[in-house]
């Protein structure tokens, strides 16, 4: 089995050979600055994930001790 290079060479002219490798360089610099991108943005997103996880832990302390509190002055409202 033929890789794609090797039938580029077969088909194309030495020029065209020089074109298409120029491309190929280009699309792997393209490639390499995307994956950059792509770590970066998913890191972005962990940062983002914990600072909703603590936030959604104060606010579940937050309702916790305003339910106690309820409950408190109801208990104190029913024994007076």
């Amino acid at each position: 089995m033929e890789t794609s290079t090797k039938i580029i060479e077969r088909c194309a002219s030495k020029e065209d050979i020089e074109d298409v490798r120029e491309c190929i360089k280009k699309l792997n610099k393209r490639t390499d600055e995307l994956e950059m991108r792509i770590e970066l943005l998913e890191t972005h997103i962990d940062i983002h994930f914990a600072e909703m996880k603590s936030e959604m832990i104060r606010w579940v302390g937050t309702v916790g001790i305003l339910q106690m509190a309820l409950i408190s002055a109801l208990a104190l409202k029913l024994a007076s």
